[in-house]
């Protein structure tokens, strides 16, 4: 009779669906979870065959450790569980929760609020303190079951994470875990903000499930992802292995936007400013540790590759790691990174506008990165008036403590090599920058833009030579105009074996008898004996001691200096010759101006006096008149004298 009434009361409460069992469930699952739980609405518990549970509406509070909220971690309506037997014994028998597999997870409507604060305490760790387990096998880190088939129809999530500077806002739904078919996976689309940085982003994927499933890392989920960023796209197509953790990434990636800089700000690395860019490899993560492999950048012209690799924990300064390489790097297309024009842009200098760019460096940027890449260009073009490219370059690069050094610079072009190291020290507010730099065996023919339409024969450059030189300068400042404005050292270079245009002489020697020959019969090579300069730079002021190009005809001169502070020129050139010339009117020609508009005009006075001189002794016998412009040429000291002459 006993077992009778238990059996009727049994078949009873299964018919109610158990509602009596509401609130002990609900404890249970309050400790379990470690916050509170509450069932709202119909409640339907089915205890034959698997276990079935139906509820209008099931909400999870936040942990105790986040103290009042005014929203709870998870809202479910019109929920619907399935768990087997086996599952539920192994649970009420000591198994850990989250070690439970749910046949069957369902609900119309879901609302997640995951959240984390700077020090790492997150919402969803199972742990009383709220910190999160290491991402590994075997661990706990979530306190969500395991699940064989979920179904949403509809799911809003809230994501707050001050490890990661993240605010989200999606909308997602997903229909997965069906053994034949399969449903349609997690479909995802939202909105937010990350270092700062607004941002959208979708996201589908084969399903959610296996991305929480911590008891099988190994399993890699087909995931895309396209976001709206900094100013650029983002699009990602591979695998990932943990969506909480963001874990096991490994696929493609695509980025692309107008300005690398714009993209390093939205994601906390210093990147140069540059124009428009393409860039595209394999992206992977495991833990804190990033790694970009077969990449190829696009930036104008600029043609880039390489492996990078950095590792980003939270306070802890990132190191990144890597070798840069490339087919060809156009210097044009990094003028952005120091404020000035982007190659191709309509912006014109307006009249008197300076031409060194004044806009400031990122100075602290310098300290949010630490950097050991190796640099391996094959190709580095300098610009317009350089016939040859650097090929190749090869150099170290290194930031450190706001120290950015390229050691071991080294490169080829026209037959000569450049050598040295470059220094920027970014430790104090204002920037420190040094260059010690050698070059030698330069063919100017071949390294210059330099051809001469005029020349007779094989040989149609203005000038030729071997070009040898050091510099070693200094100088601080958050842009390069005060860089340069505050430059000191001194530059010294020379050319060996070299000829110069017989023209060019002429013309500044206002030898106008000989230029005119040259002008109707060709222009032709003239030896050249020598060809020195040395500039003394103190406070941004160049000062020639001295320029000296003799070419065995004549000897050139270039006194004055050049003010980089006001970029205003303040140049003399002058040309002796050492044979007679029979018409010369030899002046001095002045260059004065800016930088960016020079001004070139001859010396009135030493012309005035030749001229008048010729109107009044042709007045008195008209051959007299050429006697003015008779020019007997002196003998002057070459190179060699003027630069062993006191300063």
């Amino acid at each position: 009779l006993l077992l009778t009434c238990v059996l009727a009361a049994a078949a009873v409460a299964e018919h109610r669906g158990w509602p009596f069992l509401r609130d002990p469930l609900s404890q249970a699952l309050s400790e379990r979870l470690g916050r509170p739980v509450v069932m709202d609405g119909t409640f339907r518990l089915q205890l034959r065959g698997p276990i079935s549970l139906k509820v209008d509406r099931l909400t999870v509070a936040q942990p105790a450790w986040m103290g009042a909220s005014g929203d709870p971690m998870l809202r479910l309506a019109d929920l619907w569980l399935v768990l087997p037997w086996r599952e539920a014994w192994a649970v009420l028998s000591g198994q850990p929760w989250q070690q439970m597999r749910l046949a069957h997870v369902g609900a119309r409507q879901m609302d997640l609020a995951l959240w984390r604060d700077a020090t790492g305490r997150a919402n969803w760790s199972p742990r009383a303190d709220g910190q999160l387990l290491p991402a590994q096998a075997g661990t706990d880190s979530s306190i969500l079951p395991r699940v064989d088939r979920l179904v949403v129809n509809q799911a809003v999530l809230q994501w707050r994470d001050a490890v990661w500077a993240l605010e989200l806002d999606a909308r997602a739904r997903t229909h997965e875990g069906d053994d034949e078919h399969g449903g349609p996976g997690l479909q995802a689309s939202g909105q937010g903000r990350y270092q700062g940085h607004p941002f959208t982003v979708r996201l589908s994927s084969a399903g959610v499930l296996p991305l929480m499933d911590r008891q099988k890392p190994q399993v890699a989920v087909p995931v895309s992802v396209t976001a709206q960023l900094g100013g650029g796209r983002l699009s990602f197509d591979g695998t990932s292995e943990d969506v909480l953790q963001l874990d096991g990434l490994d696929g493609r990636v695509d980025v692309r936007g107008r300005s690398m800089a714009r993209l390093g700000e939205a994601i906390g690395v210093t990147l140069p400013t540059t124009a428009p860019f393409v860039l595209q490899g394999r992206l992977q993560k495991r833990g804190d540790h990033w790694a970009l492999r077969d990449s190829h950048l696009h930036v104008g012209e600029s043609q880039l590759g390489g492996w990078f690799e950095v590792d980003k924990q939270p306070g802890v300064v990132p190191v990144l790691r890597g070798e840069l390489t490339g087919a060809r790097l156009a210097l044009k297309d990094l003028a952005p990174s120091f404020g000035a024009a982007a190659p191709g842009s309509t912006q014109t200098r307006r009249p008197g506008a300076r031409m060194l760019p004044d806009r400031e460096l990122d100075v602290p940027s310098l300290r949010a990165l630490e950097a050991n890449v190796r640099v391996r260009l094959a190709r580095v073009s300098l610009g317009q008036w350089f016939e040859r490219p650097l090929a190749p370059l090869h150099a170290d690069l290194r930031l450190r403590q706001g120290v950015l050094t390229l050691n071991d610079l080294r490169a080829s072009t026209a037959d000569g090599t450049l050598a040295g190291r470059i220094a920027l020290d970014g430790r104090q507010p204002t920037l420190r920058w040094d260059a010690r730099l050698q070059w030698h065996g330069i063919r100017l023919e071949r390294w210059l833009q330099a051809d001469n339409p005029r020349a007779r024969g094989a040989d149609a450059s203005y000038i030729s030579g071997m070009l040898s030189g050091r510099g070693d300068l200094a100088g601080q400042g958050n842009s390069v105009a005060q860089l340069m404005a505050s430059l000191d050292g001194q530059v010294l270079t020379w050319v060996e074996k070299g000829q110069l245009s017989r023209l060019v002489t002429e013309v500044a020697g206002l030898h106008v008898l000989e230029a005119l020959g040259l002008l109707i019969q060709g222009d032709e090579p003239a030896p050249l004996r020598c060809g020195v300069a040395r500039f003394d730079v103190r406070n941004g002021v160049m000062t020639p001691k001295p320029v000296v190009v003799d070419t065995g005809r004549s000897t050139i001169l270039v006194s004055g200096q050049v003010s980089l502070a006001d970029e205003r020129l303040a140049l003399t050139v002058t040309s002796t010759p050492r044979h007679f010339t029979l018409i010369s009117l030899r002046t001095p020609i002045d260059v004065t101006g800016t930088l960016s508009d020079p001004q070139v005009r001859l010396r009135p006075a030493p012309m005035g006096v030749r001229a008048l001189s010729a109107l009044a002794l042709g007045a008195v016998a008209p051959l007299a008149a050429l006697l003015p412009l008779i020019d007997p040429g002196a003998e002057q000291p070459g190179c060699e004298a003027l630069l062993k002459a006191p300063s």
